[in-house]
């Protein structure tokens, strides 16, 4: 099951004994107007250090889980993200001129 989302979501971090745990903040709108938040675990690739309430946007992602003594846990398995701050600012190319490309003449100079 793919997982990709337009809208920002909020990945909370927990830096505990057995190490570090992710998870992504969900919401949902009420009937009666107000929203309802709730969690669900998250992982990513092994190289991946997110700070705690860090913003992004998921790129792709899948549902999967692990199996213990009968029970199923899910988690979201974040593999391809954006980050709000590249999404919003995306990195310039950086332009380099070289200095033989330039010529000036004496009417460039302002003495």
């Amino acid at each position: 099951m793919n997982i990709t989302n337009e809208h920002e979501v909020m990945i909370f971090r927990f830096d505990g004994e057995y190490g570090t745990t992710y998870s992504v903040g969900l919401s949902k709108k009420k009937q009666d107007g107000s929203y309802e938040k709730g969690y669900m675990p998250c992982r990513f690739k092994k190289e991946v250090d997110i700070p705690n309430q860090t913003k992004l946007f998921i790129k792709s992602a899948w549902l999967s889980f692990n199996l213990k003594d009968k029970k199923t846990y899910p988690y979201i398995f974040i593999n391809e993200y954006k980050l709000l701050d590249e999404a919003i600012n995306p990195p310039k190319e950086e332009k380099s001129v070289k200095l033989e490309d330039i010529e000036i003449t004496d009417e460039d100079l302002p003495f």
